[in-house]
């Protein structure tokens, strides 16, 4: 915490109830971030993190029991003792119980994440929808900043975005610190574009880190972002349209026979991580093969360090217990620099093979295996925990918001997957992913 927010506590003491808990939520749980090795390891270990998570030294013996419980029905799915839908009964009986029982909107997320990455997803809809409907209770009956800001993203997640412009404005009466302050002005800004009343362009330090170069390359002009799954039909584009992909473990250039474009490749998408793999490869291919690219892009912080890369912190503040996947990354920081996205081979994982042959990712380094056609790395969840790391639920949603707008548009199987609600896109993880244990 900085010295700022601290001074700022110390005058607002309406604000220290909302302080002390999440302090508290992350004393306990520690890192909460699921991770495929946690997923994936040891039952030892798997049960330390769901212990963690969820068994809190301050429980009630009443609810300790509970808690236990519920990671007794975690451990069982995990150990294969229980099917997908015995499981989901009971998470729904447990969820059902906590009318008599209320869980804290924080603890019920943590129960969501943790449903999602072992593939069992409509149920852990419900969780998520009840955490939601808990924080409106907690937002309606106190002033507390921080459950404010956090009701608001719950309404972006959920499509109410007039309801959230209204919250917006509520909160922007009162004495907003740093670094709330940004994170209500990037809310306000995705609203403004999502409702069309604020559709300006241009560098705004709170949304994102660029160069005036790179605006100068993409403004106003029509970018495809040609994402590594399925493609039928190549939309039609502006003249003058350039092509963006994404870069992943082993996939850095592109040569197959059939791509819609030549493969062409104007600007590459990346996460920090592939650079660093990158650098750490002696042969130097992948760099030499990045440096003939109009513009790489890196998620967070520009690893890359070049005259043609940038670092992409584009609307970061808009999630709450996820982080941006690599096309919602795109889209957005596209939309914010003045370009009109296309969105082709990208589904959100909604098909049953994620990926094209050429674009099957490497399990680990340069000069690891391929994954499966599944898109696994090997083993149960590996599939799912990756999407509960993300957390699909609000990628998908706030991309949603945006096709609504008609600010991005795609291909067959993008415009699909943004046609179905939340419950019904669950239900395909669940039978693609989730019963398979993928």
């Amino acid at each position: 915490m900085t010295t700022s927010r601290k001074r700022w506590l110390l005058t607002h003491p309406q604000e220290w109830a909302g302080a002390s808990a999440r302090f508290w939520n992350r004393l306990v749980a520690g890192d909460d971030r699921i991770r495929r090795e946690t997923i994936k390891g040891s039952l030892d270990n798997y049960q330390h993190f769901l212990h963690k998570q969820l068994v809190a030294p301050k429980l009630s013996p009443t609810k300790r029991r509970r808690r236990n419980h519920l990671v007794r029905i975690f451990i069982d799915w995990w150990r294969g003792e229980q099917n997908h839908e015995e499981t989901t009964r009971a998470l729904r009986r447990y969820l059902h119980q906590t009318v008599a029982h209320p869980e804290p909107e924080y603890d019920l997320q943590s129960m969501a994440r943790i449903a999602m990455s072992l593939g069992l997803f409509s149920v852990s809809l419900e969780f998520q929808g009840q955490a939601w409907r808990q924080l409106e209770k907690r937002a309606l009956s106190t002033q507390s900043l921080d459950i404010r800001v956090r009701f608001i993203r719950s309404l972006l997640y959920q499509g109410h975005l007039h309801q959230a412009l209204s919250e917006i404005e509520k909160i922007n009466t009162r004495d907003l610190p740093d670094p709330l302050a940004g994170i209500v002005a990037t809310m306000e800004r995705y609203v403004g574009w999502c409702l069309a009343q604020d559709r300006s362009t241009g560098k705004v330090e709170t949304l994102i880190l660029t160069k005036e170069d790179w605006e100068d390359f993409v403004q106003g002009r029509d970018v495809l972002i040609y994402g590594p799954g399925r493609v039928d039909r190549l939309p039609s584009l502006g003249k003058g349209f350039v092509v963006a992909r994404i870069m992943g473990p082993g996939v850095y250039r592109w040569s197959s026979r059939d791509d819609l474009v030549g493969n062409r490749t104007d600007i590459v998408y990346s996460i920090p991580e592939n650079i660093e793999d990158a650098r750490s490869e002696e042969s130097g291919r992948v760099l030499d093969a990045l440096a003939r690219y109009s513009w790489v892009c890196v998620k967070k912080t520009d690893a890359l360090r070049t005259s043609n890369s940038r670092a992409v912190n584009t609307f970061s503040p808009l999630y709450d217990r996820g982080h941006p996947q690599m096309v919602p990354l795109a889209v957005v920081d596209l939309i914010t620099s003045g370009a009109k996205p296309y969105v082709i081979g990208s589904d959100f994982f909604a098909s049953p093979l994620p990926y094209r042959p050429s674009e099957v990712r490497l399990v680990r380094g340069l000069d690891g295996k391929r994954q499966s056609d599944t898109g696994s790395n090997g083993g149960s969840f590996d599939r799912t925990s990756l999407m509960a790391s993300h957390n699909i639920v609000e990628n998908w949603s706030l991309t949603k918001n945006l096709f609504e707008a008609g600010l991005v548009t795609g291909d067959s199987g993008f415009e699909e997957v943004m046609s179905h609600s939340l419950s019904e896109l669950m239900d395909i993880y669940d039978a693609h992913l989730g019963i398979s244990r993928i």
